[in-house]
């Protein structure tokens, strides 16, 4: 595909699954951004929607099948990107090109970042994160409604006093999210990084600065006349014992706070 064929402004959502990304990509849509014409249909654990792109969603996912891996990816493993999946690839961009500016939300975006970059030399990222606590907590509220009919077992299989789910769990939180840290090494003009409580208090500045900063024409609107607090996952109490379990995940949420401090800064927010 020519590269200057592609269309000029376009921005992903990165950020791992149950970070309020869904959110995010609801709210840029009603901003005016297109982010699909085929979204992923909404389901008991997200009643407004995903807001993900099913061209995305079904090519992420058949990659990942390729390579025999699901969206639980927890380690460093190259992951081979076959010429077919491609050539499908270029041909989502290729319907795409009718558009002056778009944007797409789909969680396993964050394990095919480079890739993307590669074939859309412009593109942005809008990264949202989440503690790692709050993140766990949606996911295993999630799992449990889907066996709240079941025996005591299930409801303890997912929840955090089960260690070994835990576990695996954090490793794919740390993965997703240092694979974002990383391509904001590389590209920082081309990233801002918010946590989710930032879209939430400070929707309208982030979004003047998305048509400032990267020549997007949003009609920006703020996130609160979309917002239902209720089906937003409360945050649980501090888990200390989580650190000492992956204590890398520490680490890698310190370097998303001093992004997200550099991103604030840049648009005039002192946190």
């Amino acid at each position: 595909m020519d590269p200057a064929a592609t269309p000029q402004h376009v921005l992903t959502v990165a950020g791992m699954h149950r970070s309020g990304s869904s959110l995010t990509a609801n709210w840029l849509m009603a901003c005016g951004l297109f982010i699909g014409d085929n979204l992923l249909e909404n389901c008991p654990d997200n009643l407004k929607g995903h807001f993900e792109d099913m061209a995305f969603l079904d090519l992420h996912k058949a990659i990942l099948a390729d390579n025999d891996l699901d969206h639980l990816v927890n380690r460093n493993k190259d992951i081979r990107i076959s010429d077919a999946r491609h050539r499908e690839a270029e041909d989502i961009l290729t319907q795409r090109q009718s558009y002056p500016s778009w944007g797409w939300k789909e969680p396993r975006t964050a394990l095919f970042l480079p890739f993307w970059k590669s074939l859309i030399p412009s593109l942005k990222f809008l990264v949202i994160y989440r503690p790692y606590e709050e993140v766990l907590h949606s996911l295993f509220k999630r799992e449990r409604q889907k066996y709240k009919h079941r025996r005591f077992w299930h409801q303890w299989k997912f929840s955090m006093s089960n260690p070994f789910l835990t576990t695996s769990w954090l490793k794919v939180w740390a993965y997703y999210n240092q694979l974002i840290l990383e391509i904001t090494d590389q590209y920082p003009d081309d990233c801002m990084v918010f946590r989710i409580d930032d879209i939430l208090q400070y929707s309208s500045l982030i979004g003047e600065a998305i048509n400032g900063q990267w020549n997007f024409d949003l009609d920006v609107i703020d996130i609160k006349s979309i917002y239902q607090k209720e089906l937003m996952t409360g945050k649980p109490s501090k888990n200390r014992w989580l650190d000492r379990l992956v204590p890398g995940c520490s680490l890698i949420y310190e370097q998303l706070e001093l992004k997200r401090l550099n991103s604030l800064a840049a648009i005039h927010i002192s946190a």
